[in-house]
C-alpha cells in the first residue's frame, strides 16, 4: 500500500479525506494469549480470559470490533494504518484498549445494565466526547443507558471497562462504601482525586496484568473496588451534558437515525422536524457534539453510504453509479464523482468495476 499523507485535521476544507479500501479481518485469540500493547505478540494468562485483538482501516470494522459498547463510527479522513482494538473479557467484565489511526465521529449507547468507566492516555488536538473536550488522564464514567459521542483525530488512544450495575452494587456493599452510582443516562467526568487516579491505573493494567499471567478474578477485583472508592466521591462527579433541556447527543442520534431511515441526505428542516428540535436547536446540537454543521455531517454520511453500495453492487442487478448516487441524496453526478475522488482517492466507477 503507498504511504498515504499525514491528516490535516476532521473537517480541515469542505472534503473528506481519503479512505483505504479494505479492512483486515480481526484475528481471533483464546486464553491462554493476549496482545501485548495492543500490536505485540501474546503471552500466556490464567484463568477465564479471553483476547481479541482487531485491526481495521474501515469505520464499519472499527465498529464491529469493540466489545461492550454498540456505537456507529464514521471514518472523516486519512491516517497512517489501521485502528487497532485490544479486548480482553473476563466473567465480570469486558476491557478494550483503542489506538485511534484514523479520524473519525462515532456515536454509541451503553447497555441498560452497564456502567463503563473510560480514561484517555494519548489525545491529540480536537478530540472530543459527549461535547466536551479530552486531555490527558481524564476518567468519565458513563451510566445504564447513557449516550456517546465522539470525535476521534488520528493519535488518540484510550482504554475502558464496563461492568454491570449489579456487580458495581454488590462490590459496594461487600466493601461497606456507600455510592450512588453514576445515574440512569448520564455522563460524569471524575474530579482528579487519589481515588479516580487508582481507577485510571486500574483500566490501563488490565491488559498488562493479563499478559504476566494475573487471574481473571484478580483482575475484576481490581477494577470493581477502584470504581467503587471512585464512585464514592460521587458529590463532587461533573456531569457531561445538560439537564434542563434534550442533550446534544439525543439530538445528534435521532438525526443520525432519520437519516438512515430515509437513506439519503436529509434537508435540514425535514431532519429538524425529525429530531423534534428546531433548526436552530439542530445546529447547535451537531456543533456541540461534533463541532461541525449538521449538513457537511451528512454529506460525509452518504459518501460513506454510497461507497458501501459501490463495494456491494452488481452490475448485472441494474446497478450503477449514477443509481447509486441518487439514491443517497445526489442529484449532480459530476459533483458526486468529484466529492467520491476526494473522499476516497478514486473514482466511484473504479469501485464498482472493482466490486464487480
Amino acid at each position: 500500500m503507498r504511504n498515504k499523507p499525514a491528516h490535516r485535521g476532521a473537517w480541515d476544507g469542505a472534503k473528506l479525506q481519503a479512505v483505504p479500501p479494505a479492512a483486515s479481518p480481526s484475528a481471533r485469540i483464546t486464553s491462554p494469549a493476549v496482545v501485548n500493547d495492543v500490536d505485540a505478540a501474546g503471552t500466556v494468562l490464567r484463568g477465564e480470559v479471553e483476547a481479541r485483538v482487531s485491526t481495521s482501516e474501515e469505520a464499519d470494522g472499527y465498529s464491529r470490533s469493540v466489545e461492550g459498547l454498540a456505537i456507529q463510527a464514521l471514518r472523516v479522513g486519512l491516517g497512517h494504518g489501521p485502528s487497532l482494538v485490544q479486548t480482553i473479557s473476563t466473567p465480570d467484565l469486558i476491557s478494550n484498549s483503542v489506538l485511534v489511526r484514523f479520524p473519525m465521529l462515532a456515536t454509541g449507547a451503553i447497555g441498560e445494565d452497564t456502567i463503563l468507566a473510560a480514561t484517555v492516555v494519548a489525545v491529540p488536538p480536537r478530540a472530543r466526547w459527549c461535547g466536551i473536550d479530552l486531555v490527558p488522564g481524564m476518567v468519565i464514567v458513563y451510566g445504564p443507558g447513557a449516550e456517546h459521542t465522539a470525535v476521534n483525530p488520528e493519535g488518540l488512544s484510550f482504554s475502558f471497562c464496563g461492568v454491570t450495575l449489579d456487580q458495581v452494587e454488590h462490590r459496594g456493599s461487600h466493601l461497606a462504601t456507600p455510592i450512588n452510582a453514576v445515574p440512569r443516562g448520564q455522563v460524569h467526568a471524575l474530579p482528579p482525586t487519589a481515588h479516580t487516579h487508582t481507577l485510571r491505573r486500574s483500566l490501563l493494567d488490565v491488559p498488562v496484568l493479563a499478559r504476566n499471567g494475573v487471574s481473571s478474578g484478580s483482575i475484576d477485583d481490581m477494577v470493581l473496588t477502584s470504581l467503587v472508592g471512585a464512585l464514592a466521591d460521587d458529590d463532587r462527579l461533573e456531569r457531561v451534558g445538560s439537564g434542563s433541556r434534550i442533550d446534544s447527543r439525543v439530538v445528534v442520534r435521532r438525526a443520525i437515525e432519520y437519516a438512515e431511515t430515509i437513506g439519503r441526505i436529509p434537508r435540514v428542516r425535514e431532519v429538524s422536524r425529525a429530531a423534534h428540535v428546531s433548526e436552530r436547536r439542530l445546529r447547535t446540537a451537531f456543533d456541540d457534539v461534533f463541532a461541525v454543521a449538521p449538513s457537511r455531517f451528512f454529506r460525509a454520511w452518504a459518501l460513506s453510504r454510497a461507497r458501501e453500495m459501490l463495494v456491494e453492487a452488481d452490475p448485472a442487478r441494474g446497478d450503477t453509479v449514477t443509481r447509486i448516487a441518487m439514491s443517497v441524496g445526489f442529484n449532480h453526478l459530476g459533483k458526486f464523482a468529484a466529492a467520491y475522488r476526494s473522499a476516497f482517492d478514486a473514482h466511484p466507477s473504479a469501485t464498482l468495476r472493482t466490486a464487480a
